[in-house]
This record gives structure tokens, C-alpha cells and sequence, in this order.
């Protein structure tokens, strides 16, 4: 379903893809550079599988692989003792051209982390990602034992260029079943590891879990939540309002 203005909704034709299987994950856009080398206007990351389209509407998603045949994206290199999961959340920086790549994941079956990933060349194809850096670290009092799932990254948040908000649902023995928690930290880069400082809950409802963002054309960060009806009922749910999200810096 599509909306210019998340009041008015379009239902759009059911994709009948069936070797399309449901799994949490990102979408990007491309660059025109990026979409000149892989031939793609937009790719999704699901389970560390990526799908392309080659419309501008975004209809008829197939497996996305490079000219010859070969699949575009696998991870490699991940950090000793992290447990990949099928969770992730990717964004373009649009000055390097690169896309950023966060895999949710857990350390050693004892925290929850997540580990960064940048591409390294326009095609996106499988040899071109790097691991970059740990990008967050749990403690053992939050762990839930699924990783860092749901991630959700707001780069340069409330207009602060070395501000990055991360947001992931978690399992906590204080706070059950679930819930969306986010962690504020300063970036000095884009391939940095933040310096978290501060942490709390999205919503206080346990039912508020799974919440992704993005940043609309007026500005706005809006962000969506998964919301379980009723509560604890697993897959059982709808899709919350939209809302406006912003970091008060002066209660931080």
C-alpha cells in the first residue's frame, strides 16, 4: 500500500512471487550510480538475500544477482563469537556511494551486538562487503538471546551530523514479552563505531515492538511499530499510526 502523505492509503497489486519468502529485513533506493552498475532501482536485504527491482513503482521484485548470474550480496567476515541472524537494517550514504549494511546478531550466547558492514564497489555483488566495526555491544542484564533484532538506524538525528539513534526489539526479563528499545550515541564517522550513552523504551507498551523509521520529504523522522493484537498473541497484529520522532538533546 502507498501513500504521499500516510493519511491516504493506495492498495497496490499482491506480489506473486512465491520464491519470495517472509522475513524481516531493509530496503534502499539506489543512486543513479548504483543503479547504472547493478542494473536495479531498488534492492532489499532479507536474510542476508537480496532482491532487486527494476521498476521505478517498485512492483515485481525478482532475486537480485550481477550480470553473470552470481548472486549480489553475502556477509563474510563476522566478528568472532557473533551469531548472524536474519534481521538487519541498511541505509545509502549518499556522499560515499556506499551502502551500510547492520546485521542484529548475538556475541558469544551471552549478549546482544550488532556488527556493521560496508560495500566496497558500486556492483554490490557478493566479494564487495567488509566487515567494519562491532557497531553495539550489549550487557548480560539485557540479554534476550535473539540479538539485536529489528535494528533500526537513525543517522544524523534532530540535524546533528555525529548523532546516531539505534533502535531494536529486545526480549527482557524486566519488561516482557517484548519491547522496542533505542540507545543514543555520538558517530563520529560513518564507518564508527558510536559511543553510546544513554538508553530507555520507544513506547512503554510491550506491545509497541519492531519499530522502523525513515525520514520523510518535509523532514520528518516517522516512525512505524509493529503493534500485537492483543498483546502476546505472536504474528498476530496490525501496523501502528505513524508517528513523528525527534531527540530532545536537552533532556539527554
Amino acid at each position: 500500500a502507498t501513500s504521499p502523505d500516510l493519511v491516504t492509503w493506495t492498495q497496490q497489486p499482491a506480489d506473486h512471487n512465491h520464491s519470495i519468502l517472509g522475513a524481516s529485513g531493509a530496503t534502499i533506493v539506489l543512486s543513479p550510480k548504483l543503479r547504472a552498475a547493478t542494473g536495479y532501482v531498488a534492492v532489499a536485504f532479507a536474510s542476508a538475500v537480496m532482491w532487486g527491482s527494476k521498476a521505478e513503482n517498485l512492483q515485481g521484485w525478482e532475486r537480485a544477482v550481477d550480470k553473470s548470474g552470481a548472486a549480489l550480496f553475502q556477509l563474510a567476515g563476522a566478528p568472532p563469537g557473533f551469531g548472524i541472524n536474519g534481521d538487519n537494517n541498511a541505509w545509502l550514504d549518499a556522499e560515499e556511494d556506499r551502502i551500510y549494511y547492520l546485521s542484529g546478531s548475538t556475541l558469544n550466547k551471552d549478549v546482544d551486538a550488532a556488527a556493521l558492514y560496508r560495500s566496497t564497489s558500486l556492483n554490490l555483488n557478493s566479494s564487495s562487503w567488509e566487515l567494519v566495526t562491532e557497531f553495539y555491544t550489549g550487557s548480560t542484564a539485557d540479554y534476550s538471546g535473539i540479538g539485536v533484532n529489528c535494528p533500526d538506524v537513525w543517522r544524523n538525528a534532530s540535524g546533528d551530523p555525529e548523532t546516531t539513534v539505534l533502535m531494536w526489539l529486545q526480549h527482557p526479563p524486566w519488561h516482557k514479552p517484548w519491547d522496542t528499545a533505542w540507545t543514543v550515541g555520538a558517530q563520529d564517522n560513518s564507518s564508527s563505531a558510536p559511543r553510546w550513552s544513554q538508553r530507555g523504551l520507544v513506547d512503554q507498551s510491550s506491545a509497541f515492538i519492531a519499530a522502523q523509521s525513515f525520514t520523510d520529504a518535509k523532514g520528518r523522522r516517522v516512525i512505524f511499530a509493529w503493534v500485537q493484537s492483543p498483546p502476546n498473541k505472536v504474528f498476530a497484529g496490525l501496523q501502528s499510526f505513524p508517528r513523528e520522532l525527534w531527540l530532545d538533546m536537552k533532556t539527554q
